[in-house]
Protein backbone atom coordinates (compact mmCIF):
# COMPACT_ATOMS: atom_id res chain seq x y z
CA UNK A 1 0.00 0.00 0.00
CA UNK A 2 2.62 2.08 -0.18
CA UNK A 3 3.13 2.89 -3.75
CA UNK A 4 -0.88 4.12 -3.15
CA UNK A 5 -0.30 6.10 -0.28
CA UNK A 6 1.98 8.35 -2.18
CA UNK A 7 -0.48 8.57 -4.86
CA UNK A 8 -3.50 10.00 -2.77
CA UNK A 9 -2.93 13.30 -1.29
CA UNK A 10 -6.08 14.27 0.12
CA UNK A 11 -8.67 13.31 2.90
CA UNK A 12 -12.42 13.78 1.97
CA UNK A 13 -14.27 14.91 5.85
CA UNK A 14 -17.34 15.16 5.64
CA UNK A 15 -18.19 15.99 9.74
CA UNK A 16 -16.42 16.73 13.53
CA UNK A 17 -13.24 16.93 10.70
CA UNK A 18 -14.08 20.50 8.71
CA UNK A 19 -13.77 23.48 9.88
CA UNK A 20 -15.09 24.99 12.74
CA UNK A 21 -15.93 21.64 14.18
CA UNK A 22 -14.37 19.72 17.29
CA UNK A 23 -11.99 17.32 15.80
CA UNK A 24 -10.80 19.83 12.94
CA UNK A 25 -7.59 20.48 15.01
CA UNK A 26 -6.60 16.78 14.47
CA UNK A 27 -6.02 16.96 10.48
CA UNK A 28 -5.24 21.03 10.91
CA UNK A 29 -1.80 20.45 11.29
CA UNK A 30 -1.72 18.07 8.25
CA UNK A 31 -3.52 20.81 6.09
CA UNK A 32 -1.61 22.21 2.68
CA UNK A 33 -5.20 23.55 1.34
CA UNK A 34 -8.43 22.71 2.27
CA UNK A 35 -11.47 23.43 -0.43
CA UNK A 36 -15.11 22.44 -0.71
CA UNK A 37 -15.76 19.04 -2.07
CA UNK A 38 -18.28 16.29 -2.37
CA UNK A 39 -18.61 12.18 -3.03
CA UNK A 40 -21.64 10.26 -4.21
CA UNK A 41 -23.20 8.77 -1.48
CA UNK A 42 -25.97 8.84 1.70
CA UNK A 43 -24.87 10.83 4.53
CA UNK A 44 -26.77 10.06 8.19
CA UNK A 45 -26.44 12.01 11.41
CA UNK A 46 -25.82 8.93 14.39
CA UNK A 47 -27.46 10.13 17.71
CA UNK A 48 -23.74 9.89 19.14
CA UNK A 49 -23.77 13.51 17.17
CA UNK A 50 -21.68 12.49 14.39
CA UNK A 51 -21.96 11.77 10.73
CA UNK A 52 -21.83 8.65 9.37
CA UNK A 53 -21.33 7.84 5.55
CA UNK A 54 -22.06 5.60 3.08
CA UNK A 55 -20.61 5.65 -0.16
CA UNK A 56 -22.99 4.28 -3.21
CA UNK A 57 -24.13 5.66 -6.52
CA UNK A 58 -26.91 7.25 -5.30
CA UNK A 59 -28.38 10.48 -7.16
CA UNK A 60 -27.10 12.10 -3.75
CA UNK A 61 -24.00 14.21 -3.22
CA UNK A 62 -22.61 14.51 0.40
CA UNK A 63 -21.04 17.58 0.70
CA UNK A 64 -17.21 18.35 2.29
CA UNK A 65 -14.47 19.63 2.61
CA UNK A 66 -11.16 17.62 0.49
CA UNK A 67 -8.16 18.39 2.63
CA UNK A 68 -4.83 18.21 0.84
CA UNK A 69 -2.41 16.40 3.40
CA UNK A 70 0.92 16.59 4.26
CA UNK A 71 2.88 13.67 6.35
CA UNK A 72 0.28 11.54 5.42
CA UNK A 73 1.37 8.58 7.42
CA UNK A 74 1.07 10.58 10.69
CA UNK A 75 -2.04 12.27 9.34
CA UNK A 76 -3.46 8.62 8.99
CA UNK A 77 -2.29 7.33 12.32
CA UNK A 78 -3.85 10.26 14.14
CA UNK A 79 -7.26 9.69 12.27
CA UNK A 80 -7.23 6.51 12.31
CA UNK A 81 -7.19 6.64 16.10
CA UNK A 82 -10.23 9.06 15.95
CA UNK A 83 -12.25 7.22 13.47
CA UNK A 84 -11.99 3.57 14.86
CA UNK A 85 -10.13 2.42 12.34
CA UNK A 86 -8.06 -0.72 13.31
CA UNK A 87 -7.05 -2.15 9.55
CA UNK A 88 -8.85 -3.41 6.84
CA UNK A 89 -11.56 -5.92 7.89
CA UNK A 90 -11.12 -5.54 11.06
CA UNK A 91 -14.51 -6.70 12.89
CA UNK A 92 -13.78 -3.68 15.92
CA UNK A 93 -13.49 -1.20 13.50
CA UNK A 94 -16.68 1.91 13.27
CA UNK A 95 -15.25 3.22 10.15
CA UNK A 96 -13.22 2.04 7.16
CA UNK A 97 -11.04 3.65 5.46
CA UNK A 98 -11.47 3.77 2.09
CA UNK A 99 -10.45 5.67 -1.17
CA UNK A 100 -13.07 7.91 -3.34
CA UNK A 101 -13.47 9.90 -5.91
CA UNK A 102 -14.21 13.31 -5.41
CA UNK A 103 -15.36 16.30 -6.76
CA UNK A 104 -13.81 19.58 -5.84
CA UNK A 105 -15.21 22.80 -6.35
CA UNK A 106 -13.23 23.80 -9.85
CA UNK A 107 -14.79 20.43 -11.15
CA UNK A 108 -11.29 18.51 -11.26
CA UNK A 109 -12.12 14.82 -9.75
CA UNK A 110 -9.36 13.15 -7.13
CA UNK A 111 -8.79 10.12 -5.23
CA UNK A 112 -9.16 10.92 -1.72
CA UNK A 113 -9.00 8.85 1.46
CA UNK A 114 -12.63 8.62 3.23
CA UNK A 115 -14.07 7.08 6.50
CA UNK A 116 -17.61 5.13 5.97
CA UNK A 117 -19.34 3.81 8.70
CA UNK A 118 -18.37 0.18 8.88
CA UNK A 119 -21.94 -0.81 10.23
CA UNK A 120 -24.69 0.18 7.36
CA UNK A 121 -27.20 -2.38 8.85
CA UNK A 122 -27.62 -0.54 11.50
CA UNK A 123 -28.18 3.01 10.41
CA UNK A 124 -31.48 2.61 10.26
CA UNK A 125 -31.68 2.13 14.08
CA UNK A 126 -29.28 4.80 14.86
CA UNK A 127 -29.00 7.24 12.30
CA UNK A 128 -31.10 10.34 10.95
CA UNK A 129 -30.75 10.48 6.93
CA UNK A 130 -28.85 14.01 6.28
CA UNK A 131 -31.11 15.38 3.38
CA UNK A 132 -29.13 17.31 1.40
CA UNK A 133 -26.30 15.64 2.35
CA UNK A 134 -24.45 18.30 3.95
CA UNK A 135 -23.23 17.63 8.06
CA UNK A 136 -22.47 21.22 8.52
CA UNK A 137 -25.54 22.49 7.01
CA UNK A 138 -27.56 19.72 9.40
CA UNK A 139 -25.83 20.77 12.51
CA UNK A 140 -26.36 24.87 11.74
CA UNK A 141 -30.26 23.93 11.32
CA UNK A 142 -30.39 22.29 14.59
CA UNK A 143 -29.06 24.82 16.17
Amino acid sequence: HVEEQLMIEYMFVYGTLLRGFINHHLIKPFAVEIVPAATPGELFHLQYGYPALVLNNAAQWVSGEAVKVSDLARALAILDDLEGYHGVGHPDNLYNREVCKIRLADGTERDSYVYVWAHPDRLPAIGLPVTGGSWKQFMGERT
